[in-house]
């Protein structure tokens, strides 16, 4: 099973490139989205608070500007957990805290995702999922040539 990203914008430009690991790939795209998206993913380690007695003394002293909402999504988290953690802001202006490994990049990037410019959405398609006439049949034409050529590898 081959994995494509694939989208079509507004102008009818095609992007449709082959994907190792979708949540690698989905992390890639939204720090390529800008700031908004790029920063809503941080990691907090040890020593990004170290010589401060407390988180709230961290804030006073480092991000005075600090949402409440994130500073209570990090004290709840500290309150069981340990450093280091991930800190996701979502955009309806909520946190949530999660080791690293546990951030689902894709439904983030879907979170993100400006969907207004896109004559077809973008999205993670498998040669399990879709045929090369579907493809076709879309006006998934970059996809499916991509299937294709996949299909001409594999003969």
């Amino acid at each position: 099973m081959t994995t494509f990203y694939y989208d079509k914008d507004k102008y009818g430009r095609e992007h449709c490139y082959e994907v190792e690991d979708v949540q690698k790939d989905a992390a890639e795209r939204l720090y390529q989205m800008g700031d908004n998206a790029a920063c809503c993913v941080t990691i907090i380690r040890e020593d990004d608070v170290m010589g401060y007695e407390s988180l709230e003394e961290y804030r006073k002293g480092e991000c005075p500007e600090m949402p409440t909402a994130e500073f209570e999504a990090m004290n709840e988290y500290l309150d069981g957990g340990s450093y280091p953690f991930t800190l996701v802001r979502h955009l309806d202006g909520s946190y949530e805290t999660m080791d690293e490994s546990d951030v689902d990049w894709l439904e983030l990037v879907d979170e993100y995702e400006d969907f207004g410019h896109w004559r077809i959405q973008p999205g993670y398609y498998s040669t399990d999922e879709i045929t090369l006439d579907e493809a076709d049949k879309q006006g998934m034409y970059a996809l499916a040539d991509a299937l294709r050529e996949e299909q001409g590898e594999n003969e």
